[in-house]
């Protein structure tokens, strides 16, 4: 014992009564130190794991197989022969193959282990994106930036840019809408008037070899 501080006797404690001091307490500074910088980090940016998809395929190709193998089982109790166990394990195996998915159901999800790690995070950005849609939220979406005025501005910028390209599609397509109009009016209008110059010239012919009978008119 020191000052008032320690054991009074080493006996029993495993010790051999010293104070020493606690290596492993932080000071106040250092821990305010190491608290102020968990704060200021910036965790919108932080990576999120994604899936592997390559395990997630070869999972769910492995229960295809799997399927199949029970089916030739099943046949193959049954007495058919190889050609129709072949036959049968191929047309099921296709249907499952075309009808397969990477991320599962949400049948499945809720059957999932904690272990199956890639499946659940598949099933989560699956449930993520349909609740993103629900809501409209934009597939680029950071959080804190709907009170970021520099995103802000810049977002309105954008969407200005978006409009202004848009008025200018509608009258560009609206010119060209235009310009076909004319040009087929022009089209009809040159046709009608060879129409009557080829009219008028078969009527001044018949005329001429025939002056009594009267002029033909063409439909």
């Amino acid at each position: 014992m020191y000052n008032g501080v320690g054991l009074k006797t080493a006996r029993g404690s495993g010790t051999n009564g010293y104070v020493q001091k606690n290596l492993s307490a932080l000071s106040n500074g250092r821990e305010r130190s190491l608290r102020d910088r968990r704060d200021d980090r910036d965790w919108s940016d932080a990576p999120s794991r994604k899936p592997d998809a390559g395990i997630l395929e070869h999972e769910r190709k492995r229960k295809v197989e799997l399927q199949c193998l029970e089916l030739q089982v099943e046949l193959e109790d049954k007495g058919l022969s190889e050609e129709d166990i072949e036959r049968q394990v191929s047309d099921l195996r296709t249907s499952l193959l075309r009808n397969l998915s990477v991320a599962p159901t949400r049948a499945e999800a809720k059957q999932l282990r904690p272990s199956d790690v890639h499946k659940l995070q598949a099933a989560k950005e699956v449930e993520s994106s349909k609740f993103q849609r629900a809501l409209g939220v934009s597939a680029d979406y950071r959080e804190g930036d709907a009170f970021n005025p520099e995103v802000q501005e810049r977002r309105k910028l954008e969407r200005i840019e978006e409009r202004k390209r848009r008025d200018e599609e509608r009258v560009r397509v609206a010119a060209e809408r235009e310009a076909a109009y004319k040009a087929a009016r022009a089209a009809r209008e040159k046709e009608e008037q060879d129409r009557r110059d080829f009219q008028n010239e078969l009527d001044r012919k018949r005329s001429r070899d025939d002056p009594k009978s009267p002029p033909d008119r063409i439909s």
